[in-house]
């Protein structure tokens, strides 16, 4: 059996948690055609601090049920629009190699209030973003670690008043979160009071490294005028402790920056957990080193995704190097052992050099695993000569 094509088979074992979302219905948690999503739970916490009951809504990593790992979190604001369309940019970024993460949502209930920092011309009601940075970092962050296996590693994303509030957050508070993700920020807002501010506070040093993807789509007046004063300000005076980055995306709107703004704004800060072809190119070492690396960095220990492992033991096979190859997939069921693919690959190697015994016993395994895997049956039937 060709292995490109053997590889392709094994492989698709990775991508069984893929997601195509349908529609959603107005009846909450109802899917259209009476289905509902396990992936999705929704729930309320009841504020002390804003004194009124929050929605909530969490989009859970694909194989969260079957799984003990504690997850990257993405704390996304405006949710009545931003949840499915930020959960299917995680879908897509797991199955291009990131990590899994789970999506908070939060519904507005007073938007102009909550995420401005001060009153101002039509958001007359504003000036609550400090409390309701209080509701998300001493309220709704306890109830999300209660419920739910996540790590000590938080982005928030943010649009227009919620970039705002993003550049608030890191103004006041920095370390609420450990990266943003502020999209077309409205920092015009006051006068440009909360830009002047934002450049003011890069005088303090939070006491750790953090994250800043500031994207804009073609924004004519004031609002572009401000994201463009943004940008001029940290590449003029970005602290040592933010690392940032600025993208312009000139075929978008204001409305529909945050689409393609959420994509590259997640990919680049989980940039490190995904390897180049350059660094692939040193073998498992390189890679085990790598991820090793970078678990200081993310707060909890990273494993090698299974597509990374998969896709340099399935090109060790293909060069011939068997030895090689035989230590990425040990290496590999070491740290997925209840996936089939490694036990898969395993046996591959073993049929290329001619050991009988040891090939069946890594397909029976497979088996165990995935009893109805019609291509490791078929081969360990040619093994045994059945």
């Amino acid at each position: 059996m060709a292995v490109r094509a053997w590889a392709r088979t094994v492989i698709a074992a990775i991508c069984m948690g893929a997601l195509v979302t349908p529609g959603y219905s107005r009846a909450e948690g109802e899917w259209a055609g009476g289905l509902t999503d396990p992936r999705v739970v929704e729930f309320r916490v009841e504020s002390g601090v804003l004194g009124e009951s929050r929605p909530v809504r969490v989009y859970l990593p694909p194989g969260y049920a079957g799984s003990d790992e504690r997850y990257f979190t993405v704390y996304v604001l405006d949710g009545e629009q931003s949840f499915y369309s930020t959960a299917g940019v995680a879908d897509a970024l797991y199955q291009s190699g990131y990590p899994k993460l789970l999506v908070v949502s939060i519904p507005n209930v007073a938007r102009s209030r909550d995420l401005t920092p001060s009153a101002w011309q039509d958001a007359h009601d504003g000036g609550g973003a400090d409390n309701f940075l209080r509701f998300l970092r001493d309220e709704l962050r306890a109830e999300i670690g209660g419920r739910f296996r996540v790590s000590g590693y938080r982005v928030l994303v943010g649009h227009s008043f919620g970039g705002l509030f993003a550049t608030h957050v890191i103004t006041t508070d920095p370390g609420a979160f450990d990266a943003y993700v502020s999209i077309s920020p409205s920092v015009f807002y006051d006068g440009y009071k909360p830009l002047d501010d934002l450049v003011r506070s890069f005088g303090r040093d939070p006491g750790q490294r953090l994250g800043l993807y500031v994207a804009m789509g073609a924004e004519p007046g004031v609002e572009g005028d401000g994201i463009h004063r943004l940008y001029s300000a940290l590449a003029q005076g970005a602290p040592p402790w933010l690392d940032w980055r600025f993208e312009r995306f000139p075929r978008e709107t204001h409305s529909s920056a945050p689409i393609v703004a959420t994509l590259d704004g997640l990919r680049w800060v989980f940039r490190d957990c995904v390897m180049s072809e350059q660094q692939l190119a040193g073998g498992l070492g390189a890679v085990r080193e790598h991820y090793v690396a970078i678990s200081g960095r993310f707060g909890k220990r990273m494993r090698p995704p299974q597509r990374v492992l998969a896709n340099l033991g399935f090109a060790q096979i293909e060069t011939g190097e068997l030895d090689e190859a035989e230590r990425t997939f040990v290496y590999f069921v070491e740290v997925y052992p209840g996936m089939i693919l490694g036990y898969d690959a395993l046996a591959e190697v073993h049929i290329r050099r001619g050991e009988t015994e040891e090939a069946i016993a890594m397909l029976e395994r497979v088996l165990e695993l995935e009893p109805g895997y019609g291509d490791a049956a078929a081969r360990l039937r040619e093994l045994r000569g059945e």
